[in-house]
């Protein structure tokens, strides 16, 4: 072969490659098919089940989705606000000794979101004290120790979210181990 034949293959094996490179590859298809395995139970495999043993085939009948979107941010709440007395050592506003002053001044300890009351009917046994203060936030009312042999009860008191019910979670070493929900009259 000559110089120039070589030249001319090589310079046409690197467009080719260049070409491949640069073109979309071609989506990937694996279906899906549902079929009967050994001792009755469902297999999924990408072959077609053998005859009388499908299942579901997920090409002719697709699985439906729900999406149920959760959203851990909690509203906004105003900061909150404390009340005491005016004394010597106050702005220049409260001159008068005795007269309630307000501040905006955070608490000494963290407050707890106020969680999300839409939520309560979401909860399930299994779930630790932390996912629970994250969805519906600190309850009303709180008896025991989650951490204890005795366990502790949370109770939630009805709201906008959740009217006309009250939600009472059963904690065992720091797990829900039970739910009522009672409606109120």
């Amino acid at each position: 072969m000559s110089s120039r034949s070589s030249t001319l293959s090589r310079s046409f094996f690197f467009a080719v490659a260049a070409l491949a490179t640069l073109a979309p590859a071609a989506p990937a298809r694996a279906d899906m098919y549902k079929c009967l395995g050994d001792n009755s139970r469902p297999v999924y495999q990408e072959t077609p089940c053998p005859s009388g043993r499908e299942l579901r085939n997920f090409q002719t009948d697709p699985a439906t989705v729900s999406v149920v979107p959760f959203d851990l941010t909690p509203p906004s709440a105003p900061p909150a606000t404390v009340t005491r007395k005016a004394g010597k050592r106050e702005n220049a506003a409260s001159d008068q000794p005795g007269k309630e002053v307000k501040s905006t001044r955070a608490r000494a300890r963290p407050a707890i979101p106020p969680g999300n009351a839409v939520e309560r009917k979401f909860l399930h046994a299994g779930m630790s004290e932390a996912e629970v203060l994250a969805r519906i936030g600190a309850p009303d009312m709180k008896s025991g120790n989650a951490g204890r042999r005795g366990g502790a009860r949370w109770s939630y008191l009805p709201s906008d979210g959740d009217p006309g019910m009250i939600t009472t979670l059963h904690f065992q070493s720091g797990e829900v181990t039970q739910i009522d929900r009672k409606p109120v009259r």
